[in-house]
């Protein structure tokens, strides 16, 4: 299992023109993303093993690509936004419905903005035109696992969405780490403690 476990996709199926297609790497610690064309070429954002600062987007054959991972998996994109499923879509819904008052409730507003304007950039692309997509960035040497990498750039050729569920999923999981917990309301204890304190006394 992928650290990105909310990925939908199919096995030991035959790869289609168009389709964006991913391995399993370094035991499932990731996955690796690329769009495939056809046996002897898949476009995928990658460089020599330890040397991603000059990671590019290239073409590989199914074979070079899938390597040691013992097959490949294809990721599966519905045709509309609402039935899209990713950490980020997720996070940003749960913020725009929060009902708050101050500050929290502008950031929900500004955060149900920027939900419509990440959906108005999904587009499910047709198998020509998600080749076309891939072909446009070939020798792009910009990577950033944060930003962009293999998983923003295979996304975007099939959907427009420059998004990585598994960066997303990291994100998440780093943020229910960094948010404290609720201090406890110190009047209650403190009232309750002068009650004690008077009891204490009274005997």
């Amino acid at each position: 299992m992928s650290i990105f476990d909310g990925v939908t996709g199919l096995t030991n199926v035959q790869a289609r023109r168009g389709d964006v297609i991913g391995v399993h790497r370094s035991g499932a610690l990731y996955d690796h993303y690329g769009v495939y064309e056809s046996p002897s070429c898949v476009y995928e954002y990658s460089g020599e093993p330890g040397d991603m600062e000059n990671a590019r987007i290239r073409t590989t054959t199914l074979k070079d690509f899938v390597k040691d991972s013992g097959g490949y998996f294809i990721r599966v994109f519905p045709q509309r936004f609402e039935d899209f499923d990713s950490p980020r879509k997720r996070s940003l819904d749960a913020r725009a419905r929060a009902d708050s008052g101050g500050p929290l409730k502008l950031a929900a507003r500004l955060c149900a903005a920027s939900e419509k304007a990440y959906a108005a950039s999904y587009h499910l692309y047709s198998p020509d035109e998600t080749i076309r997509r891939a072909r446009s960035r070939l020798g792009e040497r910009e990577y950033d696992l944060g930003l962009n990498n293999c998983e923003h750039y295979a996304v975007w050729c099939k959907t427009g969405l420059r998004e990585s569920g598994q960066v997303d999923a990291v994100l998440a999981r780093l943020e229910t780490l960094w948010v404290r917990p609720p201090m406890p309301d110190s009047l209650p204890r403190k009232k309750e403690e002068a009650e004690k304190r008077r009891d204490l006394l009274g005997r």
